[in-house]
C-alpha cells in the first residue's frame, strides 16, 4: 500500500474543500496570475486543455528547488502561494506534510519500476530523483448537468469536462479524491481505441497514471494514460488532489538502451528509439506555459 495514514488523506481534502469554498477575494488574493511560474489559484475556466477551457479550479504548488535554475530563462521555478494562516489554519503544514509523504511513495514506485524492468538495480534511476521536481493540485470540480450518453463526442465537445484528454508530463500521478462524489468522473481511453472507460474509486486507494517521461524513458513499453474528467453529478461537486511525482528539473531523459531493443514496436535488427532526449524542465515548461487563459 501507498502508507499514507487515512488521517492525513481526509485533512487534505478537507483542507482543499475549505479553501474552494471560501470567498472569490480570499481565493484571488494568491492567484496564479500573481505568480511567474503558475503557482496558487486559478479560477474556474482559467486552466484549458487543447484550447478548451476546463471546467474547475484549481490550486497548484511545487517544488521549491533550484537546481537547474538559469537567470534570465522562463522556467517553473518559483515560491508556492499559500491561503492566509489564519483564515485557513494548518493548510499549508498538511499540503506539506502530505507532498512530503508522497515524495517518498514515488521513490519507492521508482524502485519498483526498476525491478519490474530487470534494469539491474533497483536505484537505477536515482540519480535522475536527487531533487524531484514534483507538482501538486487541488482540484475543485463543481457540479454540472451532463449527456447521459457520456460516449457521445458531440455532446462533450464545447467545454463540457472537468479537464480535456491529457496525458500527464512527467512520470507518475497519484490521484486522491473524495471517494464519495468520484464515481462516474474520471475516464481513461484504452490503448489503441477510441473507447473511453470510467475509474471507479476504491477505498482508501490511489489512482496511478503513467505519465510522459516514463513512456520516453521505457521507449513505450510503459505508455502515458490519456485521460479526461467529466463535471461531479452530485450537488457538492467534486475535491481531488493529483501528486506528479517528476525527477529533478535538469534531469534529460532518453530511452533507456536495453529498453530499446526489448520494445514490441522494434525489429530485431533495429536500435533506434522512439523518442527524442528532453531534458525534464524544458517539457515541463513548454507544458504549463499553455495551459491557462489569464
Amino acid at each position: 500500500g501507498h502508507g499514507i495514514p487515512a488521517t492525513l488523506r481526509q485533512s487534505v481534502l478537507e483542507q482543499g474543500r475549505t479553501f474552494f469554498e471560501a470567498e472569490t477575494a480570499d481565493k484571488e488574493s494568491i492567484s496564479a496570475e500573481n505568480s511567474h511560474s503558475f503557482r496558487g489559484y486559478q479560477r474556474l475556466k482559467v486552466n484549458q486543455t487543447n484550447g478548451q477551457q476546463d471546467l474547475h479550479e484549481g490550486l497548484d504548488i511545487f517544488s521549491e528547488s533550484t537546481r537547474g535554475q538559469v537567470e534570465g530563462v522562463p522556467s517553473n521555478h518559483g515560491r508556492n502561494q499559500w491561503p492566509d494562516e489564519t483564515q485557513f489554519p494548518n493548510f499549508q503544514s498538511t499540503v506539506e506534510d502530505y507532498a512530503s509523504r508522497m515524495q517518498h511513495v514515488g521513490h519507492r514506485l521508482m524502485r519498483a519500476c526498476a525491478l519490474g524492468l530487470e534494469l539491474g538495480d533497483a536505484n537505477y534511476f536515482a540519480p535522475y530523483f536527487e531533487d524531484p521536481f514534483w507538482n501538486m493540485r487541488l482540484v475543485y470540480y463543481p457540479q454540472r448537468q451532463r449527456p447521459t450518453l457520456v460516449q457521445d463526442k458531440e455532446a462533450l465537445d464545447g467545454g463540457g469536462l472537468g479537464v480535456g484528454e491529457h496525458t500527464d508530463y512527467g512520470i507518475f500521478t497519484m490521484i486522491l479524491a473524495e471517494e464519495e462524489y468520484s464515481h462516474n468522473t474520471l475516464q481513461v481511453r484504452l490503448p489503441h481505441s477510441s473507447e473511453w472507460v470510467y475509474v471507479q474509486p476504491l477505498p482508501g486507494a490511489m489512482i496511478c497514471n503513467v505519465a510522459d517521461m516514463l513512456a520516453t524513458w521505457t521507449n513505450g513499453i510503459y505508455k502515458s494514460t490519456p485521460h479526461r474528467v467529466l463535471p461531479p453529478l452530485h450537488t457538492k461537486g467534486r475535491v481531488s488532489v493529483p501528486f506528479f511525482y517528476d525527477p529533478s528539473y535538469d534531469a534529460v531523459v532518453r530511452p533507456i538502451p536495453e529498453l530499446v531493443q526489448r520494445s514490441p514496436q522494434q525489429s530485431s535488427s533495429s536500435s533506434s528509439s522512439n523518442f527524442a532526449p528532453i531534458c525534464y524542465g524544458d517539457h515541463l515548461y513548454a507544458k504549463t506555459s499553455r495551459n491557462f487563459v489569464f
